[in-house]
């Protein structure tokens, strides 16, 4: 089937989109634990509270994904869902803080959820339905002819087996992850002076959901890890994977790091930035900054620094 260009606008209109999406977990995310203490809850209860945020996902993700394949009608393949999905979810944000009952704004997060996982899930194939591949190759060359950047934050490099050149582009692909977990990050002390960890000790401790990739990024040409995740220090694989062949990666578990091909350009990856919470300290926030100003030359790059 051949697939039409798309507009600016209509890209535009898919990654705003994504942006709707996250701005509904991080509304979710940030103020929810509040929400159910002011109910009442105790602090020991919160984790049994949230337990609809894995369980949702694990429920509806692949149910309304498989369905969504199989949806063709008069608003097109997969939009009834996105519509259906963002419906409820702001009827479920609209309500939630006026919540008199702690079983209510538990029931509610359900629907959250729920909804949101409806518009997500269907909206990550929706990009791979409509973009061409003519307009895959204009994104290399755009980076390769005029040397540009590209930032990738955690699941930028989810299954993306069937684009090769931004699979090769980011050394790896997904694997799986575990829980959001506190656990002892290392600074690579060749990467020690890059601007997005300089002035960060070469060990501590952060919370994060850590991605497993295929293979790791170190030695491949080009390639130079800027952290590494110990994972003595935490579970690598989450309960979901770990039936479905999901490994953890050992002891050489790179976390960010940066590509130079050959051909010209900067790729700069980081595990964080999932979620707010993964965005909740000042490093986090300047880790990224720092990365974004990095790939778009904003920076030196200190191995040509003399």
């Amino acid at each position: 089937m051949n697939k039409p260009r798309l507009s600016f606008w209509a890209i535009w209109n898919m990654s705003f989109g994504f942006f709707g999406i996250q701005f509904g977990w991080g509304l979710q995310m940030g103020n929810m634990s509040s929400i159910y203490e002011y109910l009442g809850a105790k602090e020991s209860e919160l984790p049994l509270l949230w337990l609809a945020a894995p369980l949702t996902g694990l429920i509806v993700q692949p149910i309304i994904g498989h369905m969504s394949d199989r949806t063709w009608g008069r608003m097109g393949r997969r939009r009834p869902y996105f519509l259906a999905g963002a419906i409820l979810a702001s009827l479920a944000l609209l309500v939630m803080p006026h919540s008199s009952a702690l079983w209510m704004a538990a029931g509610l997060l359900w629907i959250l959820d729920a909804s949101v996982n409806v518009s997500m899930e269907p909206f990550r194939a929706f990009v791979a339905d409509l973009l061409p591949e003519e307009q895959r190759k204009s994104v290399e060359e755009w980076f390769t002819k005029g040397r540009k950047g590209i930032v990738g934050l955690h699941a930028a490099l989810v299954h993306q087996t069937k684009w090769p050149w931004l699979n090769a582009l980011g050394g790896c692909d997904f694997n799986s992850d575990s829980d959001f977990s506190k656990a002892k990050v290392t600074i690579d002390p060749a990467a020690k002076d890059h601007p997005s960890v300089k002035g960060q000790p070469a060990e501590f401790w952060i919370e994060a959901d850590w991605t497993n990739h295929d293979h790791s990024v170190t030695g491949q040409p080009g390639f130079n890890v800027l952290m590494r995740v110990d994972e003595t220090t935490y579970t690598p694989v989450r309960e979901y994977f770990q039936t479905r062949n999901g490994k953890p990666m050992g002891a050489d578990h790179p976390i960010a790091w940066t590509h130079e091909p050959t051909t010209g350009g900067r790729f700069f990856y980081t595990e964080f930035g999932h979620d707010l919470r993964s965005l909740s300290t000042p490093f986090v926030r300047q880790h990224i900054l720092e990365g974004i100003k990095w790939a778009a030359k904003m920076t030196v790059n200190p191995a040509n620094q003399k």
